[in-house]
């Protein structure tokens, strides 16, 4: 009867270590998630500002040839300025995506950790402490012939 209780206690335990690293795993996901929007948002803000750099910078080509006064220099400006601000952008992007972490790091490493702690250590039966002089030790397993 003992073993029954044993086993369901340890089925238990391993039934809510299980669910706590599935929570783990699911609460990464969400912020693996929340980075990708993040993500494609600046992508999308990236490329809409690239696309206006070439609309502005045609349309300062067009305008170059038509005689009129600093309006071809304030249509490069522009074109300079949405340029910056794109290639900023996409620049960030590409850094911030080599310097993220691995998708479920944190999962991993915890189950690395319990995966670790569920081996057997190497020396399995550590030696007993010495006894002081003339004191009465109770008797162990290792004892019995």
């Amino acid at each position: 009867m003992a073993i029954k209780h044993a086993l369901q206690d340890l089925a238990g335990q391993t039934l809510d270590l299980a669910a706590t690293r599935l929570e783990l795993a699911g609460l990464e996901a969400l912020q693996a998630r929340d980075r990708l929007l993040c993500r494609l948002a600046v992508l999308f803000l990236a490329g809409i500002f690239i696309l206006l750099a070439l609309l502005v910078a045609s349309l300062a080509l067009a305008l170059w040839a038509w005689p009129t006064e600093q309006r071809y220099l304030a249509l490069v400006g522009l074109a300079g300025v949405y340029a910056v601000l794109g290639a900023g952008l996409a620049f960030w992007l590409v850094r911030r995506l080599r310097r993220d972490a691995p998708l479920f790091a944190v999962t991993l490493d915890v189950l690395r950790q319990d995966a670790q702690a569920l081996r057997p250590a190497a020396s399995a039966v550590a030696p007993r402490p010495a006894a002081a002089p003339g004191a009465a030790t109770a008797p162990t397993t290792e004892d019995i012939p």
